[in-house]
């Protein structure tokens, strides 16, 4: 049986639900995910067991403050900052 970790919503008055591990060992990029949706799939993703790379466009503190959410799941997690970003830098340089 793989272990699972509570995990209540942050200012939640919901009781704290197991949430399984079903994806330890797997790895996940998830676009957009400093925000939003996005930010939600990482968590969830890291909640289950998976290690996440956070990917994104603009915010490098939210991302960073994304990934040191996920790694309280006891799961490796990173940011990738979006190719897109790095190629408008070189066309405004240009």
């Amino acid at each position: 049986m793989t272990s699972s970790t509570e995990s209540p919503a942050a200012g939640s008055t919901a009781p704290p639900i197991a949430v399984p591990k079903l994806l330890t060992g797997q790895k996940a990029l998830v676009t957009g995910a400093n925000s939003g949706i996005g930010k939600g799939v990482a968590i969830a993703l890291g909640q289950a067991g998976a290690d996440v790379v956070v990917n994104y466009v603009d915010g490098d503190d939210a991302a960073d403050a994304v990934v040191e959410e996920i790694r309280k799941s006891g799961v490796k997690a990173s940011t990738a900052v979006s190719g897109f970003r790095v190629l408008m830098a070189r066309i405004a340089a240009a």
